[in-house]
This record gives structure tokens, C-alpha cells and sequence, in this order.
């Protein structure tokens, strides 16, 4: 049996006793009572402020020009209703010129895009993305994705083959956002293109405006005048079953918000009740069960790995600023089922002949209990849902080729955020045990 309160250094111990005995009439602190405020604190889920207005961006080109009509049945009569409610802002993408005007009510709005009647040739869409994602602002573009070169990375002049897009919806994604591709096939002239609306919002938000405008277009959708893409890696979605958990007669309770990135676990068992109880002669013991995931829009799960670590004295020491306490890794003593990925759920299990390696339980004398730390790392996915024919047309520069620009951008980006690429922590499930 472990005596971990030996091998806690003198320093830490030091700082434990200067601590608490001025407060406590215990010795040490205890873990008797786990706050879900210090385990936000533990978990570090980036927060950032998000303004719920909306900017609309228009390219002032025959893209925007085509679509306007009233009497067309497209995309842009169906959510225009929508718009005059909720833009606060609007940008007119004229060339490599950005025409801000505020819109201070939804009568405001309809006159000014009536007026838009010159065709400006490449606008500089880098210069609009780049604003939309610098900001914490929802936005909505409408645009054909037909831009000028400024930088020369194309022969022709209009770089429909270069994937400028990508750096931007990456940038975007990473906070945490989501964006919304309708694609929208149109003809200008004799020439098929697209005419993309692409939405730039946050999900957590209680009205996003993608709510808003998707719910329009439902008919559209499925009478195939346009398609609709979601391009995310923050929207696997965690699922308490229940807020008890019975394992071979031993009950447990489920605490927290899973939209917090993560759930506690109370167990008023120790490690060698759990054993005990269960009995199950050195094999396995199961210790989570009836945990469900959602997969993603974006992304099939394939394979998790298993972080698991003792953070009570991490946890403790939230308590003074001035303490820096290692996390003990105890991934070791457990295992988790490959297989309920697959469905869609999270089994793990409790290794006997681990959990009682040196160094990885504190006795109960210590702080009443021991807190692990099991983080669910993504390490396998398989992209799913992503039709390149949606984001692709005929290119009206070079013969015979593609126009990728988009296509591209959006390929190379689901590959960079690729959680398992970046070993993103799925979830979190903090086990209070005794």
C-alpha cells in the first residue's frame, strides 16, 4: 500500500502547513468538497467574448448584382427578410476598397443594396476575410470568390486556382468559431458559376444568425438549389446519460456541465473497495460506463488515447498562487475500450495491478481522497461530409481547369484542425475517489 504523504517534498509540505494552519485545524487540506470552479480552472477551455451583431459583406459584382431580383427563387430572396432583422453592419467589397456603413434599422438596408448596379471586377476578398477574422463578430459574405491577385501568386491575373481562403478559416476556427458554406450554382452569361453565402459564427451563442438563415433555405436544400457545409473541429458533443452511475452495485454520482468541457465523477468508494466489491480476481474493473459522444460534422472518431494523471496536490495548490505542483501521470492504471468508440461511447477501465504502483494513490489520512485527471485525446478521424463538387466550377481563365480556390482552401484547412493532428483533448472526466 502506497504512503504517498512521505514522499511529498518538504517544500510542498512546508507550504501546505503555512497554509492551513492559520485556517484549518487540519493538517493538510482536504478534497472532501471538489468545486467546479477550480476544475475550470484545471481544464483552461479558451473563453473568449463574442459580439452576437452581424456584419454582412458584399462583393459589388455581378455575383450580388444577379441575385438581387426579387422575383428570382434563390438564396438570397429566401434569408434577405432575416438580414434586415439582424445585420448592424454592412461592407461593400468595391475592388481593393472596403465601404463600411452602419445600418441603424431594418428599413435601412434595402436601399442601399438596390443601388448597387456597377459590376466591379476582383475584389480583394483576402482583405474581407481578413477583417471578419481578426474580429469576435458574426458575419455573413456573399461572394463569388472571384478576386484580384495583389500579391502575384497566379499568371492570370485572378487566382481562382490558389487556395488564399485557407490561413483565414483557420484562423477562425481555432477560437473555437464555426463557419457555414451555401453554395449556389448561377450562370453569368454563358458562364456557370457559384455564388457562395458563407456565415462566420460562434455556436455557443443562444441566436446564432446561422439558426436564423439556415432555417430558410430548408426547401432549397432539398429541392437541390444550393448545398450546405459546416466546417468545425469544437462540435463533438459529450452526453451525461444520467446523473447516477451503478457499477456492479457500487453507485456513484455524475456532476457538471458537459459543455464545460468536462464532468466529475463522485465516488464514495476507495480504490480497494471498488476492487473488492467487484471482485474480479486481478482483471480489469470497469469504472466508466454511460458516457455517449457525438461525432462530429467534419470528423469520425477512430481512435482515442488515454491521458490519465493524480492532480489532488494540482488541485490543492489552486489555493496558493505561489506553489507549483507536478502532476503525477497514472495512465497506466487504466484502459480504455477501443471498441465502444465505434458506438459512440466512452468505457473505461481500472487496471488492479497499476493503480497500486508507488507514487500514483495518496493515502486517505492525506487529503480524504485522491482526484484523478483522464483526458480523452483524439488520435485517429476520418473526414466525412465533404463534397469537393459543391466548392468547385470551370475556371474563366484557363481552359479545361477547375476553379479550386475554394475546394482547395477548404481541403487544406480540414487537414490542418484536424484534431488529430493537433492531439485535441476530446473531453475531460475528473474521478473524485477515496
Amino acid at each position: 500500500m502506497p504512503t504517498l504523504c512521505k514522499n511529498i517534498s518538504f517544500l510542498t509540505l512546508s507550504s501546505f502547513v503555512l497554509l492551513f494552519l492559520t485556517s484549518s485545524c487540519c493538517l493538510f487540506p482536504t478534497i472532501l468538497e471538489v468545486e467546479q470552479s477550480s476544475l475550470k480552472k484545471l481544464v483552461n477551455k479558451p473563453q473568449s467574448k463574442f459580439d452576437a451583431s452581424t456584419t454582412l459583406y458584399i462583393d459589388h459584382s455581378t455575383c450580388f448584382i444577379d441575385a438581387y431580383p426579387p422575383q428570382k427563387l434563390n438564396v438570397w430572396n429566401t434569408i434577405f427578410p432575416s438580414l434586415t432583422e439582424q445585420v448592424s453592419d454592412l461592407v461593400l467589397i468595391k475592388g481593393d476598397q472596403l465601404e463600411e456603413k452602419k445600418i441603424s434599422g431594418p428599413t435601412v438596408l434595402a436601399p442601399i443594396l438596390q443601388a448597387i448596379t456597377a459590376d466591379i471586377h476582383f475584389a480583394d476578398i483576402e482583405k474581407a476575410l481578413e477583417k471578419i477574422t481578426s474580429s469576435n463578430k458574426q458575419a455573413v459574405l456573399i461572394t463569388d470568390f472571384e478576386a484580384f491577385d495583389k500579391k502575384q501568386r497566379s499568371s492570370s491575373g485572378s487566382f481562382d486556382r490558389v487556395p488564399y481562403l485557407g490561413k483565414y478559416l483557420k484562423d477562425w476556427i481555432a477560437k473555437g468559431n464555426t463557419v457555414y458554406f451555401i453554395s449556389e450554382p448561377y450562370k453569368e452569361g454563358f458562364s456557370e458559376k457559384k455564388r457562395f453565402y458563407v456565415i462566420f459564427t460562434n455556436d455557443n451563442l443562444i441566436e446564432p444568425i446561422s439558426k436564423k438563415l439556415l432555417a430558410k433555405i430548408n426547401t432549397l436544400l432539398s429541392q437541390r438549389n444550393c448545398s450546405l457545409y459546416k466546417i468545425t473541429n469544437s462540435d463533438f458533443e459529450f452526453i451525461k446519460v444520467t446523473d447516477k452511475i451503478s457499477i456492479d452495485g457500487l453507485d456513484y454520482t455524475v456532476e457538471g456541465n458537459t459543455k464545460d468541457g468536462f464532468i466529475l465523477l463522485n465516488i464514495e468508494h476507495s480504490v480497494e473497495d471498488i476492487i473488492n466489491e467487484i471482485n474480479r480476481e486481478n482483471k480489469p474493473v470497469p469504472i466508466i460506463k454511460e458516457i455517449s459522444f457525438q461525432q462530429g460534422n467534419n470528423y469520425e472518431i477512430k481512435k482515442l488515447e488515454l491521458r490519465a494523471t493524480n492532480v489532488t496536490l494540482q488541485y490543492l495548490s489552486l489555493t496558493d498562487n505561489q506553489m507549483k505542483i507536478a502532476k503525477t501521470d497514472i495512465s497506466s492504471a487504466f484502459t480504455l475500450d477501443q471498441k465502444s468508440i465505434a458506438e459512440g461511447k466512452i468505457k473505461v477501465l481500472l487496471n488492479q495491478e497499476n493503480i497500486f504502483k508507488e507514487g500514483f494513490l495518496y493515502e486517505k489520512s492525506c487529503f480524504e481522497g485522491n482526484l484523478f485527471r483522464l483526458d480523452f485525446v483524439v488520435k485517429e478521424t476520418e473526414i466525412k461530409n465533404y463534397n469537393i463538387s459543391d466548392f468547385e466550377w470551370n475556371s474563366l481563365y484557363i481552359s479545361g481547369q477547375k476553379a479550386i480556390c475554394v475546394s482547395e482552401s477548404i481541403k487544406t484547412l480540414l487537414d490542418d484542425i484536424n484534431p488529430a493532428k493537433t492531439n485535441q483533448i476530446l473531453f475531460t472526466v475528473f474521478i473524485k475517489i477515496l
